[in-house]
């Protein structure tokens, strides 16, 4: 009754919901018309199932995270930020939140979230500086054009499951895909979405932002082995 009375004078503004941990805001709320984004609480590892659970949901709502494993917590280590950051975007999700302890809290519950106390000392974590990275890399991107591939019709061999799934997209313009792949192995891609005769590939290190080039290749089916020794 709260909601329905706030938007019958308010049609400006989103308005969705903040559930319990491992929920969407449409748990529950299904059906309701004041609810025009679905937030995504989870702290599991397999984040990924979420997100694409979310993006397959129907009516069509925009899924982002409304809190999801942060740094200090829940035994998350900066590679398990990263992934679910990059399984999020790459799986349909509209967007990302990044939290960090104590920062949040400015070090006000004195490590009772977490260990740290001393936010100022958090303020260039790896954490932190990961999701720089991730900022530039896809605020260059037209990310709201990612399509995940959720048939395997892209990434064709080396996708692998739970913690170390690797996630692939590629956008509705036919110009580009973008994969994140959590460990370092061979995978196969299928470029036959890109509209050009050729295809240029990129490496990019979630962990520093560096990017490596590697030769301009023929569209066709190729297998290739990511530089670096982690994500």
């Amino acid at each position: 009754s709260l909601a329905s009375g706030i938007r019958s004078v308010d049609t400006t503004w989103l308005m969705t919901t903040y559930n319990a941990p491992e929920s969407y805001s449409t748990t529950g709320w299904s059906g309701r018309v004041w609810l025009k984004i679905n937030g995504m609480y989870t702290y599991t590892t397999n984040s990924h199932v979420w997100w694409l659970a979310g993006y397959n949901q129907t009516p069509v709502k925009p899924t982002y995270p409304d809190e999801v494993r942060y740094e200090n917590e829940n035994g998350a280590v900066v590679l398990d930020l990263r992934k679910q950051a990059y399984w999020g975007i790459l799986s349909g999700a509209a967007g990302h939140f990044f939290g960090s302890c104590p920062i949040y809290d400015f070090g006000y519950l004195a490590g009772q979230l977490c260990s740290e106390t001393n936010w100022r000392a958090w303020r260039d974590s790896a954490g932190s500086t990961s999701m720089t990275h991730f900022g530039n890399l896809f605020n260059n991107r037209h990310f709201y054009k990612f399509v995940p591939d959720t048939d395997q019709v892209v990434m064709t061999a080396g996708q692998q499951s739970g913690t170390t799934y690797a996630t692939t997209c590629w956008t509705t313009d036919s110009t580009s895909i973008v994969a994140y792949i959590p460990t370092q192995r061979a995978v196969t891609i299928d470029p036959a979405s890109i509209k050009s005769d050729s295809v240029r590939v990129r490496y990019f290190n979630p962990a520093s932002g560096a990017v490596v080039d590697s030769l301009t290749k023929v569209k066709a089916s190729f297998t290739t082995t990511p530089p670096t020794a982690v994500d």
